[in-house]
């Protein structure tokens, strides 16, 4: 098989693959699927096969242009960060990812501004990030509230902060009725989303260790 997409890794087999996906490797191991085989639901069906395996091993989910040429070639990039995957598979571990998405207030449009900087505005507000000072905060008023988190991460754009957290139940539960606009600009405006897989915190760990 060529051109194979890297979904996971796992620390173990797990009972049931789904028919289009296959393991690699000595353990752990790489799941994988054809890439040739493109779909137009395939954010669905890899969110659904990330979930399924999530429930029966530890899983870390790779992005969906994880592709390489084939099984050699696979082997190879999971050699490459060998070191790293043992510890993150244990901090991975029945844990999901929540995302806290930061929209910035559009700044004050000047007057006769056309449709082209207001676009451009909404987009800056949409893409901004917080500084240093406002996501440290964030993250230390949400630890404050909720130990079911285990670790946080900020999006290098500072356009979101991940929370790796035991009890996707327990931790919408401690956090719904957290208060965090003291810690915003003003007019900023926050969104969760999750439970996801932890694509934010696999990307960190997994990073290459050879060239």
């Amino acid at each position: 098989m060529s051109n194979l997409r890297i979904c996971a890794i796992v620390d173990r087999a797990p009972q049931v693959l789904p028919d289009r996906a296959r393991l690699i490797g000595p353990g752990p191991y790489l799941v994988v699927e054809d890439a040739e085989a493109l779909r137009d639901d395939l954010v669905l069906t890899r969110l659904a096969l990330l979930r399924q395996l999530g429930r029966e091993v530890a899983c870390l989910p790779c992005r969906i242009d994880a592709v390489v040429a084939d099984d050699r070639e696979a082997v190879a990039w999971l050699a490459r960060r060998a070191a790293s995957v043992a510890s993150a598979l244990g901090r991975v571990d029945a844990r999901v990812e929540f995302d806290l998405h930061v929209t910035l207030a559009a700044r004050a449009e000047p007057v006769g501004a056309g449709a082209g900087t207001r676009h451009l505005d909404a987009l800056a507000a949409r893409y901004g990030g917080l500084d240093a000072a406002a996501t440290d905060a964030i993250i230390a008023a949400v630890r404050s509230e909720a130990p079911s988190v285990v670790e946080a991460s900020v999006d290098p754009a500072g356009s979101f902060v991940a929370f790796l957290v035991r009890d996707a139940e327990v931790f919408a539960r401690e956090t719904a009725h957290l208060a965090l606009g003291p810690h915003l600009p003003e007019g900023a405006t926050l969104r969760w989303s999750g439970p996801w897989p932890a694509f934010t915190f696999a990307a960190e760990w997994l990073r290459e260790e050879t060239p």
